[in-house]
């Protein structure tokens, strides 16, 4: 670390904005939870394409559905927040740990999953784990981030379309957004173990709950 850095390490005051984005993400997840525990029970489905079963099915399958797009809305907030609040945190770090010449120069245009590799080796000499939870989270939460912020169109054929819906249904279904926030917030439970393994001024701890932050606390006073 240059000095020039290690003085402005030590004399300025930071801010960023992480912990505001770990707060959004986790109470999108909150509502999305809340409005799905809003869907009433599903009535048998009829075998008859008329009458009062069917009618009463369609009118629940209406109102269903219209309520897992609200549901749909907040998973989507709480994964792009996730991914935002997980970036964030990790040029924090990588700018108080390494020096900001030297993060702007070698760091900030790496991937995101090469700066949570990188950045800890780099300034704590610690590496995480390529096959445990918090990598693989962080790679499905960047593949999500990725497909809602750069999504692509794909070529479609009526003429194939039913071949390609059999092939489908003899696979498991892809996660939706839906079930895939919850684990876009462990995600960032999972990095805040790690940040604080290499982030010895504790910042990481902005990654996860609150309430798990003073569990954590009490557990080691005692």
């Amino acid at each position: 670390m240059a000095d020039d850095d290690e003085a402005q390490l030590q004399t300025s005051a930071r801010m960023s904005t992480f912990g505001r984005f770990h707060d959004v993400a986790r109470r999108h997840l909150g509502l999305m939870q809340e409005t799905l525990a809003s869907i009433p029970p599903e009535p048998p489905h009829p075998w008859a394409e008329e009458g009062p079963e069917r009618i009463a099915w369609d009118v629940w399958e209406h109102g269903a559905s219209g309520i897992r797009e609200r549901a749909d809305e907040h998973a989507t907030i709480a994964i792009i927040f996730s991914c935002a609040a997980c970036e964030l945190y990790i040029n924090d770090a990588a700018a108080r740990l390494l020096g900001d010449k030297y993060s702007e120069s070698h760091i900030d245009n790496l991937d995101l999953v090469s700066k949570w590799m990188i950045v800890p080796r780099l300034a704590f000499g610690h590496t995480i784990d390529r096959s445990g939870r918090a990598y693989n989270l962080l790679r499905l939460l960047v593949r999500a981030r990725n497909d809602l912020m750069h999504p692509k169109s794909k070529p479609f054929s009526w003429e194939k379309f039913d071949e390609e819906a059999k092939k489908a249904a003899g696979k498991n279904p892809p996660k939706t957004r839906i079930d895939f926030a919850p684990e876009a917030i462990e995600a960032l439970d999972r990095l805040g173990e790690e940040a604080e393994k290499f982030d010895l001024q504790g910042q990481g701890a902005g990654l996860y709950d609150h309430e798990e932050h003073v569990r954590r606390m009490w557990e080691r006073a005692k």
